[in-house]
């Protein structure tokens, strides 16, 4: 029992400690700034995220019926071809 509490506490504290290692160094002036459009349908809002240059990386997309996901470009090609659920929030 010790051994599964220890390996959860290890779990849950290691993407935080990844996460703090990962952050590029921010100083004054060089924050991006990407934009957010909105774009409200019949069935669909769509969110879409854009870098600076103006390219696509990220779009959430939340139905009126049924749970909110993401599709992202994850590789950098301009394709979105990964989807994210959004498995829970608060």
């Amino acid at each position: 029992m010790k051994l599964i509490t220890l390996l959860l506490g290890i779990l849950l504290i290691s993407p935080s400690v990844y996460a703090e290692n990962e952050r590029p160094e921010v100083k004054e002036g060089n924050i991006p700034q990407g934009t957010i459009t909105i774009r409200a349908g019949e069935d669909t809002t769509m969110h879409e995220y854009r870098t600076p240059g103006g390219q696509v990386y990220k779009v959430m997309i939340i139905p009126k019926k049924g749970r909110p996901y993401f599709l992202v470009d994850s590789d950098g090609n301009g394709s979105l071809d990964l989807v994210q659920w959004i498995l829970h929030s608060w």
